[in-house]
């Protein structure tokens, strides 16, 4: 429960692929369960 929580935690994360594009790349991480905003 996020009011009984005494600290905030964070978690950063950088993720490097051999992806030529950006659409490879999104499709590659799609894959691996990473959600993602529709526009």
């Amino acid at each position: 429960d996020y009011d009984k929580s005494d600290k905030l935690r964070g978690l950063e994360v950088c993720i490097v692929t051999t992806a030529r594009t950006d659409a490879e790349g999104q499709a590659l991480l799609s894959g691996f369960g990473m959600p993602f905003r529709k526009s």
